[in-house]
């Protein structure tokens, strides 16, 4: 058994993409990507930032609606399985707007959309099945 092996499953289908989609996501989002991560596809959880750390209070990266979508613009770090995944769970700030009280959201993000740029930050000693 490789401890790194259970720790990439285990970020990838509990704060990654599967398990939040599970529960909160709607059914056309389960159907379009909950076959991909059953089969191939690995997510990864973007909380932490630069000088924000893993406090969502204060949490400074931005989604903006852009007509039927969301701009997202900020910096992540430590995200396990981040240089390796094909679906990110990317933890935003969206602003208060009619209908909608604004706060933290959860965006489900194709990792190779245009303006996304993922950096080999550091590896782990004991762990070199999993990437940082």
């Amino acid at each position: 058994a490789s401890p790194a092996i259970g720790a990439l499953l285990s970020a990838h289908q509990s704060i990654g993409v599967p398990q939040p989609l599970k529960i909160f996501g709607t059914q056309e989002q389960k159907d379009v990507y909950l076959p991909r991560l059953a089969t191939t596809d690995i997510s990864a959880f973007l909380l932490t930032e630069p000088d924000v750390g893993s406090d969502p209070a204060r949490l400074a990266t931005t989604a903006v609606p852009d007509g039927n979508d969301y701009l997202l613009d900020g910096v992540k770090l430590w995200t396990t399985n981040g240089v390796v995944a094909d679906l990110l769970v990317v933890m935003a700030r969206v602003p208060a707007s009619e209908g909608h009280k604004g706060g933290i959201t959860a965006f489900v993000v194709e990792a190779d959309a245009p303006g996304i740029t993922v950096e080999h930050r550091n590896a782990f000693m004991g762990l070199r099945g999993i990437e940082n």
